[in-house]
This record gives structure tokens, C-alpha cells and sequence, in this order.
């Protein structure tokens, strides 16, 4: 269940912008409607009905974000996209195993188009005497280099070195030859070939050393927050940035203080005002309440790239996403509360007050 709710969200972030289209029409087609019925024509069932399609669809990508943050369909990435995703999983609970006498390989569980594939024959073989200290230092000293390729959907992406140490008791991926380091990308590619869980032990015993940017898949938070910066980042730099973030989710909670005022007043409005000369005015707030958190929602769409971006915008460091992320997310949940709860109201706030 779990897994199709996320295929679910990731199909309404891939078609998020025609949604929103579709929604804001029958936003539209709910206000037409609700002048109508403020008119007094008797067309209460079709208003509502407008303004529940009309928070389906708007609400659906806020909700969906929710599930599947930050992320597009494995399908759409692009080739630098697909690395850096990659970086973000688990390598024990996000890939599975396949093996037979002559490969090994290793499919994502989301898209098992998505694949590494290592060949126990001599075309995978990159090296079959593979001299570097680091891998030559264990008791059995031969070891071999071995290609591992990446696919998708068949099509040949990429490929990586891993390096059979000490009778083949562990893959290590060699070092980079600039910084003499593992890097991140090859240390989760060793991560995801770790059959005999020896890695970090043969690591150590290689004397080899971790990029200070490497995460390892138990606790890969870290990489996965990693900076990332949208669009926006293009063409603004950092002091026309965050007064632009700091401003937008100023409004945003000023507007939803405001949402929850009119409803908190007019309900008491409707109390004081008896039921002889009641206007219904709590239900009518849930019309203003609709009005506005769409408004609160385009404004946040203004500052998403760089507060909470897309994997594909990963950069060095993340300043933004750290200093705003949280309150960017209470508004945004607090937002989606305001609209269903606000469409309710719109439709349902009459019985309150109404006694048989």
C-alpha cells in the first residue's frame, strides 16, 4: 500500500502544473457559482461541489510533496540527475538483488529499469591484476578490478571501478586520484555491491579515506539535505534571496492568522446573532478561507525551488533548506489544513446551527 500511494505522488509531482491548472478553472467556476448563491439562487450543491474539485486538485501536490518530497519520477531524470539521486538511497532497503553464475546485478525496487550490473566474465573484468598499495596490503595480495555499469531501460549509463581485495573478501571503490579520497557516488555503488557487509572494515584496514561529503545509507540525511538551490538561484544571489523567503512566509502565516480570525468571528457572529436573524456568515468564511490559502499557495510556489528544491539542483551546501525549511513546512501543512477544512466549511458550515 505504502509503495503505491508513493507511484501515486510521484505522478501527481511529475503532471503537478496541469493540476494546478485544472484547479484554479474550477476555482473559478466555485466563485462564479458562489455569487450566484449569494444572489440567491439556489444552486448551493453545485458551489460546493466546484469548491471540493477545486481543493482536490489544488490541495493534491502540497499533499503529495508531503509523501515523496523533492523528488520527480526516476524516468524524467537526466543523466547527472539519476547520480545525484542515486547518492540519496539506501543501498540495502532501495536496491535488490539478482544473481547468476555469470553477473550480479542489483535493480531498483521504485524502477527496476534502473540497474547495476557486474560481470563475472573476462569482458567485466577492468583489470586482472590490479596494483595500488591500498589494494595489494592484505594477506592474499592479488587483487582485480571489476566494471560495474549502470542501465536504464537497457541503455548504458555509466560505469564504476570496484576492486576484489584479499580473495575477493570485499569490493573498495579506488580513491579519487585528485583528492585520494572516496567519493560519495563510489562509495554508495560499493555500498549497494556490499555482500559480505566488509566495506567499512576493509576501508580501514586499506587505510583508504572517506570524502568528508560521503553519508553512509543508514544515516544519509546529511547528503540527502544537502544544498540544494533552485532556479530562483540563477538569477539572484544570496542577500535578494533570503529577504524574498523571509517575506513571502511572513505573509503567508500573516494571511493564515487572518484566515483563522474571520473564521473564529464569524462563527461568533453567528452565535450572537441568534438563530432568528443568523446570516450564516462561519460558513461563508470557509469561502474566504479557500480564497486566500490559494493565494498563500501560489506565493510559496515563488520560494519552493530554493527552500525545498529538487534533487537535480544539488550544490555543495544548503543554507536555505536549513534556516526556512521547517517553517516552510508548517505553512504548507497548515495551508492544506485550511483548505479542506475550508471547502468543508464552505459546504457544511449551515449545520452547525441548524436544530430539527
Amino acid at each position: 500500500m505504502k509503495d503505491t500511494f508513493k507511484k501515486i505522488a510521484l505522478w501527481v509531482k511529475e503532471y503537478k502544473h496541469p493540476l494546478r491548472v485544472i484547479g484554479g478553472i474550477f476555482f473559478v467556476f466555485a466563485i462564479i457559482a458562489g455569487l450566484f448563491w449569494a444572489a440567491g439562487k439556489d444552486i448551493e450543491p453545485i458551489a460546493f461541489l466546484l469548491g471540493m474539485l477545486s481543493s482536490l486538485f489544488l490541495a493534491s501536490p502540497s499533499v503529495a510533496e508531503f509523501i515523496v518530497p523533492d523528488r520527480k519520477s526516476v524516468r524524467h531524470m537526466t543523466y547527472q540527475e539519476l547520480l545525484d539521486f542515486i547518492l540519496t538511497t539506501d543501498a540495502k532497503a532501495d536496491w535488490h538483488r539478482v544473481s547468476t553464475s555469470i553477473s550480479s546485478e542489483y535493480f531498483l525496487k521504485e524502477d527496476p529499469r534502473l540497474r547495476f550490473k557486474a560481470r563475472h566474465t573476462e569482458e567485466g573484468v577492468q583489470n586482472d591484476d590490479f596494483k595500488e598499495p591500498w589494494a595489494n596490503s592484505h594477506p592474499k595480495s592479488h587483487a582485480t578490478g571489476y566494471w560495474h555499469e549502470l542501465y536504464y531501460d537497457g541503455d548504458f549509463i555509466e560505469r564504476f571501478i570496484l576492486v576484489a581485495v584479499d580473495g575477493a573478501a570485499a569490493m573498495l571503490p579506488p580513491p579519487d586520484f585528485r583528492t585520494k579520497k572516496i567519493e560519495p557516488l563510489n562509495y554508495r555503488v560499493a555500498e549497494i555491491f556490499d555482500v559480505c557487509n566488509s566495506l567499512d572494515q576493509y576501508i580501514l584496514r586499506s587505510k583508504l579515506e572517506l570524502s568528508e561529503h560521503v553519508t553512509k545509507s543508514a544515516s544519509r540525511d546529511a547528503l540527502t539535505r544537502a544544498t540544494l538551490l533552485g532556479d530562483m538561484r540563477e538569477d539572484m544571489i544570496d542577500s535578494e534571496i533570503e529577504p524574498l523567503i523571509k517575506k513571502t512566509l511572513k505573509n503567508a502565516t500573516g494571511a493564515l492568522i487572518f484566515v483563522f480570525l474571520v473564521c473564529l468571528v464569524s462563527f461568533i457572529a453567528d452565535i450572537v446573532a441568534g438563530s432568528e436573524n443568523r446570516n450564516y456568515w462561519f460558513q461563508r468564511s470557509g469561502a474566504i478561507a479557500v480564497v486566500l490559502v490559494a493565494c498563500i499557495e501560489y506565493w510559496l510556489i515563488q520560494i519552493a525551488n530554493s527552500v525545498r528544491p529538487s534533487i537535480s539542483s544539488y550544490v555543495a551546501d544548503n543554507q536555505w533548506s536549513g534556516k526556512y525549511g521547517k517553517w516552510y513546512d508548517r505553512v504548507k501543512l497548515v495551508s492544506l489544513f485550511f483548505l479542506v477544512s475550508g471547502t468543508a466549511l464552505w459546504g457544511y458550515g449551515d449545520l452547525l446551527f441548524k436544530t430539527s
